[in-house]
C-alpha cells in the first residue's frame, strides 16, 4: 500500500528562492556512494525541481518529464540507464507523484514560516489600522480650531501684500516658491517624531538657513504645532511655510540681507518614500537589531512612519531592504559565497 503525500496538496514554495542543504546530511548520505557523477547532477536537479513544484518535494511520475527535469532533455535512452541512481530517495505515493522525505521535511518547515510570517505581518496591519480608527476618532472630537490649527500657524506674519516693502518683495523673489508635496491624501499629527524629507531640508538651505538655524526653527516649529495640536495633510508643507516666515523676519529686520544658499553636509539624497516599513515585534525587525548590534550599532529607532502602502505604522522604522544582507526571507543565515564554494 502506497503512503500518503508527505506534504500537504497545497504547499507552493515557488516564490522561495532558496532550499536548505544539510552539508554533512547530504555527505553522509547514501546517494553520493550508490550514484555514479552524471547520476548524482541529474539527482541535484531533481532535488532542486522538486522544490517548486506542487505540492513542494514532490516530482511526477512521467518518465518524459522527468527526463527534461533531470537536464536530458529528450535523451530518454541515457535517463534510463541512470534514473534509478537520480531518484534515490524518492518513493510514489497514493497520489501517483514521487516525494523526497528530506526535502519534504523542509519543505514543511520553509511552509511553517511562511505562514508565520503572514500571520505577523497580517496582525501588525491591523494593530496599525485600530490605531488609525482611534486616531480619526480622536480627531473628530476636537474643535474646528483645534484641528484646523495648523493653519492657525504664522497666520499673523501674513500681512496686505500692498503693505510690503520692496526689500521684502526682493527677498520673495530670490527663495524658491516651489515644494513638491510628499504625501497628500493622509492627515498625521505632527509630533516630535517629525522630520524634515531631504526635499524639505533642501529648500530650507536654499533661504539661507545655515544647520544651527535649520535646528533651532525645527524645534520651534514642532513646540508649535504640539501645543496646538495640528493635524496637517502633508506636514512637509507647514514646515515650508514656517521657513518662509523664517525668511521674511530676516527681509523685515535687514531690507539689504540677501540668502546665502548653504548646501548640506549630509549624504546624497536618497529616495527612502518605497522602502519597506519594518514593523516592531516582525522577524524582519529581529533580523535588522542582530546585525546592528553586531556592528555596535543602536537597535532600530522605532516612530510613526508612514508606508509606500499609504498605512500609518505607530512603531516602525524604514530600512533599504525588508531583510538585512546575510538573511533571507526566512530569517535564516546566509553563509558568504566564499564558504559556499568551499564547501562545494
Amino acid at each position: 500500500m502506497k503512503p500518503e503525500p508527505l506534504t500537504p496538496a497545497d504547499l507552493d514554495l515557488r516564490d522561495f528562492e532558496w532550499m536548505p542543504l544539510q552539508v554533512v546530511r547530504l555527505r553522509d548520505s547514501g546517494i553520493v556512494v550508490v550514484a555514479s557523477a552524471e547520476a548524482f547532477r541529474a539527482a541535484v536537479l531533481l532535488w532542486c525541481a522538486s522544490w517548486h513544484q506542487v505540492p513542494a518535494a514532490s516530482l511526477p511520475k512521467d518518465e518524459k518529464m522527468l527526463c527534461s527535469l533531470a537536464g536530458f532533455g529528450r535523451d530518454l535512452k541515457t535517463w534510463r540507464g541512470l534514473a534509478t541512481q537520480a531518484l534515490h530517495g524518492f518513493v510514489e505515493c497514493s497520489d501517483g507523484r514521487l516525494y523526497h522525505p528530506v526535502i519534504a521535511e523542509k519543505a514543511i518547515e520553509s511552509g511553517s514560516k511562511k505562514k508565520k510570517q503572514v500571520r505577523q505581518t497580517a496582525a501588525a496591519t491591523e494593530a496599525a489600522r485600530l490605531a488609525r480608527l482611534a486616531r480619526d476618532a480622536e480627531r473628530n472630537g476636537l474643535r474646528d480650531g483645534e484641528r484646523n490649527g495648523d493653519q492657525g500657524i504664522g497666520e499673523d506674519r501674513i500681512g496686505d501684500e500692498k503693505t510690503k516693502t520692496e526689500s521684502e518683495k526682493r527677498g520673495e523673489r530670490n527663495s524658491p516658491s516651489v515644494l513638491k508635496l510628499v504625501d497628500e491624501g493622509k492627515s498625521m499629527p505632527i509630533d516630535e517624531s517629525y522630520q524634515p524629507s531631504e526635499p524639505a531640508i533642501e529648500y530650507a538651505f536654499s533661504l539661507g538657513m545655515k544647520k544651527a538655524e535649520l535646528d533651532a526653527e525645527l524645534r520651534k516649529f514642532i513646540a508649535k504645532s504640539v501645543s496646538l495640536r495640528v493635524v496637517s495633510f502633508n506636514i512637509d508643507m507647514n514646515f515650508k511655510l514656517w521657513c518662509d516666515r523664517w525668511l521674511e523676519f530676516k527681509v523685515k529686520h535687514n531690507p539689504d540681507w540677501q540668502p546665502q544658499a548653504e548646501a548640506p553636509a549630509a549624504e546624497p539624497l536618497v529616495d527612502t518614500s518605497r522602502w519597506p516599513v519594518i514593523v516592531e515585534g516582525t522577524l524582519e525587525h529581529t533580523c535588522w537589531n542582530i546585525v546592528r548590534r553586531e556592528r555596535g550599532q543602536k537597535p532600530l529607532f522605532l516612530c510613526k512612519q508612514l508606508g509606500p502602502d499609504g498605512k500609518i505604522y505607530e512603531r516602525a522604522a524604514k530600512c533599504e531592504t525588508l531583510f538585512p544582507d546575510g538573511f533571507n526571507d526566512f530569517g535564516e543565515r546566509i553563509a558568504p559565497a566564499n564558504q559556499e564554494e568551499n564547501a562545494a
